[in-house]
């Protein structure tokens, strides 16, 4: 759990942040006396089958290095012609629809170094453009600590894995990031940067068994400490942006979009905060604790990408 350093506590209050990448691991056999699918639910079958995809494309040379993606991460721009944004208000059905062709599960499946098993990370990404474009959080790039060996990559709601093939830009004070999925025909969200407090917002996001889809309204916006990207000579200050809404998610979901009324990217799901103000009289019920769910905005998205021309 992180906590972020902006947050003052109050009283005894104390605010924590969960990044949201759910570690599944799961060991593939192949002896002739077990099946690998025996006992194993609909999510474990899934896991193996995206373990055994990712066997074949390492062992082809499809994947990339996991030095070459550490660099990468460094990138802080690059140049997508983005679809045009909607402004036509939709039905919520039809907002689930456009949210659901867009969403890519992403992430990494991996050894480990303390053990041999297969560790599938996957959470939520969603396609910015047709020719594999993924936009995701930077935490779910970001390589595990103790990974040995693996892949990054993407995969549809049918499991059909995609690799990663290039880390595009990232920004990991905004927890924002473009990949280069290879693949083409992928349905893309066009983004929106005018949001205000009020909007109605949705977030779609698929963890193996499980379709959830949540509505609610943006609550505020937070505005995190001034920042530099270290590795962009003479960058900027900028202030990396926070959207909190009521609209819920849960772990596994980083980087599932947020949608607004049109079906627009607004942002994607990024932590959950969690507070318990225990400053109350010694004989008092303790109060429920507090969730709060916090999404990368758009706006910070948007400044990841020099519009072609």
């Amino acid at each position: 759990m992180l906590k972020r350093p902006d947050q003052q506590q109050h009283g005894c209050a104390t605010p924590l942040y969960l990044v949201l990448v759910a570690i599944v691991p799961m060991v593939a056999r192949s002896q002739s006396t077990f099946t690998p699918f025996q006992g194993l639910t609909l999510e474990g079958k899934a896991n193996l089958q995206t373990i055994e995809a990712v066997r074949r494309l390492h062992e082809s040379g499809q994947t990339i290095a996991v030095e070459t993606i550490r660099k990468q991460l460094e990138r802080s721009s690059c140049q997508l012609s983005l679809p045009s944004t909607n402004s036509t208000r939709l039905t919520a059905q039809q907002i689930r629809q456009r949210a659901e062709k867009a969403y890519l599960r992403m992430g990494w499946v991996y050894q480990c170094i303390k053990c041999d098993q297969w560790h599938v990370t996957l959470a939520g990404g969603y396609a910015l453009t047709t020719n594999g474009a993924v936009a995701t959080c930077y935490h779910v790039v970001n390589p595990p600590r103790d990974l040995r060996t693996g892949a990054l990559i993407a995969a549809d709601r049918v499991g059909k894995v995609f690799p990663v093939m290039e880390v595009l830009a990232a920004n990991r004070y905004a927890d924002a990031c473009i990949v280069q999925v290879k693949g083409d025909g992928f349905t893309p969200l066009p983004l929106n940067t005018n949001v205000t407090v009020g909007d109605t917002v949705y977030c779609f996001d698929n963890q193996g068994e499980r379709d959830a889809f949540a509505q609610g309204v943006v609550t505020r916006f937070v505005k995190l400490p001034e920042r530099r990207l270290e590795n962009v000579r003479g960058a900027p200050l900028f202030v990396p942006l926070r959207i909190q809404v009521t609209a819920t998610w849960e772990l596994g979901s980083s980087g599932s979009a947020l949608l607004d009324e049109c079906g627009n990217a607004i942002g994607h799901a990024s932590t959950l905060t969690f507070t318990n103000d225990s400053a109350r009289n010694s004989h008092e019920t303790p109060p429920p604790q507090s969730i709060f769910h916090e999404a990368t905005s758009g706006k910070d998205i948007f400044s990841l990408v020099q519009t072609a021309k």
